[in-house]
């Protein structure tokens, strides 16, 4: 039953409640580190030395686990074009 008062708050409190109810919670450190919850370290197959990134996406923090073997062909590039291995085409 919504409130004559406020008309529409209290479906948003209850839309709010559900979201928070499928959230996992953890808390930034002094030092600020963030623990990510085992559940979803097992369903991603994060370990110890994964590597994710992390983005401000309208005030959400995402974060998404890294292709490792994406970030060794990047770090190669840059290593050939340290090297001048890799040639100007333009």
């Amino acid at each position: 039953m919504e409130s004559q008062r406020y008309p529409g708050k209290t479906k948003n409190l209850i839309n709010k409640i559900i979201l928070l109810s499928y959230m996992e919670m953890s808390k930034i450190s002094s030092r600020g580190q963030l623990v990510i919850p085992q559940t979803i370290r097992q369903e991603l197959d994060l370990n110890e030395g994964s590597i994710v990134g992390m983005e401000n996406l309208n005030g959400m923090i995402v974060i998404k686990k890294m292709n490792t073997d994406l970030i060794g062909q990047f770090e190669k590039s840059l290593l050939d074009l340290k090297s001048k291995k890799v040639r100007k085409l333009a």
